[in-house]
């Protein structure tokens, strides 16, 4: 199993860990006898993994938040076995939860997305939906949210 603790140094925000036994699960899948970690990630990462989270990425290599060194701490999450959940819905570009204050930013959807919902492939299939709420507002970010069925 991969060092989680070395990986979520790199990063200032928390991966919620519950530690589950299948006996206590309210389901009819069958997860062996041995107890299993579910490990979901709910954290304003404030780094963008690829480019397609990110409206501008040219102007904006390098910058604070969309670093190589910020991209491959994200990376080292993927290949430890934890899927970016709501790459699982939507694909493409124009799904960003954080704008600028400046230049009517939000309004004309020139924004990166840093927030993310990390689970285990353990959790995978309980997965059932991902959504991003751009429409409230309160914040210069948005809430994110995922459908389970446990």
């Amino acid at each position: 199993e991969p060092d989680l603790d070395a990986l979520l140094g790199r990063f200032a925000h928390a991966i919620a860990m519950i530690r589950v036994s299948h006996r206590s699960l309210n389901t009819s899948e069958h997860f062996g006898d041995e107890e299993f970690v579910l490990r979901t990630g709910l954290a304003a990462l404030d780094a963008v993994y690829t480019e397609l989270d990110l409206a501008n990425p040219g102007p904006n290599r390098g910058k604070k938040g969309f670093t190589d060194e910020e991209r491959e701490g994200f990376q080292n999450f993927i290949d430890a076995g934890f899927i970016d959940v709501f790459r699982l819905f939507k694909q493409g570009k124009g799904h960003y939860t954080w704008w600028s204050h400046f230049a009517n930013s939000r309004a004309r959807n020139v924004g990166w997305r840093i927030d993310y919902v990390l689970v285990s492939s353990s959790l995978r299939k309980a997965v059932k939906s991902a959504e991003i709420h751009p429409q409230i507002m309160g914040s210069d970010h948005c809430p994110v949210s995922i459908g389970l069925d446990l």
